[in-house]
């Protein structure tokens, strides 16, 4: 019944102003969706930039399941979330908070049903989102102030364009051109074809400064009948030299 009670209230009282700004906890609700999906093996071509616009290729690595892990980039959870707790998971192992609807409440849940003068807005706003341009388009930015980890998934989509933050030490050793002191983002292109089944049109981007460090391209999806078929493979299988194969295993989520 305070569900219900809730739910009518929100509907008639709150919605525009929640509609405007979500929570962040609706936003990742919204991308995993209802249903639970395993998650797929990915095989990715990695490259880097060369001379003359073209890429070197570096290997392949292929990634059979998530790690929920601290300081692990959940960029590939974010494309392929397996539940709405898995994905909030990852994103709270990379260091970003995720206010429940009961920690936003104004009015405590089990004094709704009782209050005579219910207040006009029910809702506290989630601090940690804001909305900011992106390029011709807008973003719902998940931020934190302390950490300067962001999350920009687009407004309208809610398909993921880019996760930022420091730069992951453990590519210290293995790009030459990274610079621990700038922050880094893995940037998303064609997010749309990816959905649609067109992997192949897809890349992943490390970018510092603007600058690309590394290119991930989806060479091949195979989808998991189950998460037993994950636990029972290796999460890793690489031809990439070991120190990146290494680099990659610890960030990549």
């Amino acid at each position: 019944m305070k569900k219900i009670l809730i739910a009518f209230y929100f509907l008639f009282f709150t919605l525009p102003a929640f509609a405007y700004i979500p929570p962040s906890y609706f936003i990742y609700n919204k991308i995993a969706g209802e249903k639970e999906t395993p998650f797929p093996t990915i095989k990715l071509s990695v490259t880097k930039p060369a001379a003359g616009g073209t890429e070197e290729t570096l290997g392949t690595i292929t990634i059979s399941s998530i790690v929920i892990e601290e300081n692990r980039w959940p960029v590939l959870s974010i494309l392929f979330p397996s539940t709405q707790a898995q994905l909030k998971n990852s994103i709270k192992a990379f260091g970003l908070n995720i206010p429940t609807e009961k920690d936003l409440l104004i009015v405590p849940e089990n004094q709704i049903s009782q209050a005579k003068d219910l207040p006009k807005k029910l809702y506290k706003n989630d601090e940690n989102i804001k909305l900011k341009r992106y390029g011709k388009s807008y973003a719902w930015v998940h931020r934190n102030a302390e950490n300067k980890k962001e999350i920009w998934i687009e407004k309208d989509s809610f398909l993921p364009l880019r996760v930022q933050g420091d730069c992951p030490k453990e590519l210290e050793d293995v790009l030459a051109k990274i610079d621990l002191s700038e922050p880094c983002s893995f940037e998303f292109r064609n997010q749309y074809s990816l959905k649609r089944g067109r992997y192949q049109q897809a890349k992943i981007i490390l970018i510092q400064k603007d600058v690309p460090l590394l290119y991930f391209n989806f060479d091949k999806i195979t989808t998991n009948k189950s998460p037993a078929n994950i636990e029972s493979t290796e999460r890793v299988q690489s031809t990439l030299q070991p120190a990146l194969n290494a680099a990659l295993d610890k960030i990549l989520n």
